[in-house]
């Protein structure tokens, strides 16, 4: 089994998933639809989620173009690129954040909207945000 780098969190299984990309006839998701698109992507769904009212408070004060990039470089690992992220495990990130399943589910309603507006097809989209879906329990806090 292929090294399971911490920087996800803990959410090993999906590096290991990452990690076989060299097994796969199948092109992964980066080669697909490309770094360009993936950028475009996240930098339009930041410009959104920073002043989005359900989800927009969690960003008040921070780096817009930092939290970009660094999503850019976590998201371009996820989906079958190279691995450039060097920013804090996705638990210890969101430790300090108050996010409930609302809040995550109106992230993937955003992120669908842009990934659609973007022309990502749509086999691709549903997987990029089912990876992003399998997350959620080491961002979100448990309902009380």
């Amino acid at each position: 089994m292929p090294h399971a780098s911490s920087w996800y969190g803990g959410f090993h299984w999906l590096v290991y998933v990452v990690d076989q990309e060299g097994l796969s006839t199948e092109p992964s998701i980066y080669e697909e639809i490309g770094a360009d698109l993936i950028r475009r992507c996240l930098t339009v769904f930041y410009e959104r989620a920073f002043t989005d009212g359900v989800i927009g408070h969690f960003f008040f004060g921070k780096d817009r173009a930092h939290i970009t990039e660094q999503q850019i470089d976590f998201a371009t690992a996820m989906l079958g690129g190279p691995r450039k992220y060097r920013g804090k495990p996705l638990a210890a990130a969101h430790a300090h954040l108050d996010i409930r399943r609302p809040h995550f589910m109106r992230r993937q309603v955003l992120m669908r909207e842009v990934l659609t507006e973007m022309g990502v097809p749509e086999r691709q989209r549903d997987a990029w945000l089912a990876l992003e879906e399998a997350l959620r329990p080491v961002v979100t806090r448990p309902t009380r």
